[in-house]
């Protein structure tokens, strides 16, 4: 877990080397008065995984629900996840969305590895479908290696 550093300004851009991915996140506002809230775009070595996402904070991480900003949406290609954490939230004064004024001190935004998120039982460790391939010998002697469906991966051999 990584704290990512910010200004307390209302518009930011920055970028990083997060989980060995050329990042850059922008931090802006957008509304006015009770509809004004934070945003946040992800670009991940170049290529878009959201943009103008809402940004909310949480007092820490609950046991059922890990309240990441790319939650369900590792299909985008990102390896890890994000998080703004309230650092004044309490039981008895619950967490606020992050306020320009308050960003790098009240409002910190916390980078969490795939490793991170693996370790805190919040992401299940990947394992890959196994590959089932058969040994056939073809008429002409060579070898021929198939998957499960019996397509070729590869052939060799034959005589000639």
């Amino acid at each position: 877990m990584q704290i990512v550093p910010l200004s307390a300004v209302p518009s930011q851009n920055f970028a990083a080397t997060l989980g060995g991915q050329a990042v850059e996140v922008s931090l802006y506002v957008l509304g006015a008065g009770l509809a004004q809230a934070m945003y946040m775009d992800l670009i991940a070595d170049g290529e878009p995984i959201y943009t103008a996402r809402i940004v909310r904070a949480y007092s820490g991480l609950p046991d059922n629900a890990p309240p990441f900003m790319l939650v369900g949406a590792r299909y985008l290609g990102f390896e890890g996840d994000f998080l703004f954490l309230d650092t004044q939230a309490t039981a008895t004064n619950p967490a606020e969305d992050p306020e320009p004024a308050g960003l790098g001190a009240r409002w910190q935004l916390m980078y969490f590895s795939l490793a991170d998120l693996q370790a805190a039982g919040l992401v299940a460790i990947p394992t890959p479908p196994p590959v089932i391939v058969s040994l056939g010998i073809t008429t002409l002697g060579g070898v021929q290696i198939t998957t499960e469906s019996g397509a070729p991966i590869v052939t060799g051999g034959g005589y000639g």
